[in-house]
Formats: structure tokens, C-alpha cells, sequence
């Protein structure tokens, strides 16, 4: 089940879940690469530090999802749709500045149990 969140609430629902999402891109070979992160609001947009790999899935496709997983077992995931702007970052790193497009929380339905 998924419940739609608004982007003008977004940042509170980034405090209660935490600075530390997964960052998840795709690469021009079509594989997905989930890295996790610390994230920090920069006006609207989302920045995050990123590595040689993540950087260069988001040259190719700049389509990324941040996720944050439940803060207590059975709670809402948050997902966060956008795209990200790799920039040149300290120590031959990279900045990603992300711009959110759409968030949701979503819950897993438990498959009801064997008879």
C-alpha cells in the first residue's frame, strides 16, 4: 500500500526518517546500484556525496530514488523519486544535488498465512 506525500511536507518526513537514505541509480549496462548515503537539504534540493560508480550511472541516466527504510519493522519505507546533478566534489569525490519529483511511504501487504 502507498500513501502519496507531498513534496511542501517532504522535509519533515526526511527529518523523522533520517540523513541516511540509499541512493539507488542505473547504469548504461541497465544495472541497478543502491549505495547508501547521508543527505542534507541544500534550499530544495536533496545533496549527497557519491562515489566514481554512482557518478557515472547519473551521467548516462539521471533518473535516481532515494529510500528509506522503515525506522521501526512493520513502519512506512519512504521513497523519493527525482533526478540528480552530479558535481565535482573534495578529494576526487562527487557531490549529487537532487531535485525531488514525487514521494511516496509505502507498506508491504503480508500474504495472508497458510491454511
Amino acid at each position: 500500500m502507498s500513501v502519496p506525500v507531498s513534496l511542501k511536507d517532504l522535509a519533515r518526513f526526511v527529518d523523522r526518517y533520517g540523513p541516511n537514505p540509499y541512493l539507488l541509480t542505473v547504469g548504461a549496462d541497465s544495472r541497478a546500484r543502491a549505495t547508501s548515503v547521508t543527505v542534507q537539504w541544500s534550499g530544495e534540493l536533496l545533496m549527497a556525496g557519491s562515489g566514481r560508480h554512482t557518478a557515472r550511472n547519473l551521467q548516462g541516466n539521471n533518473a535516481v530514488t532515494l529510500l528509506w527504510p522503515p525506522p521501526v519493522p512493520g513502519d512506512y519505507t519512504l521513497i523519493v523519486d527525482g533526478y540528480g546533478e552530479v558535481q565535482d566534489g573534495p578529494a576526487g569525490n562527487f557531490i549529487v544535488m537532487i531535485k525531488p519529483t514525487g514521494a511516496i511511504l509505502h507498506i508491504t501487504e503480508h500474504p495472508p498465512k497458510p491454511r
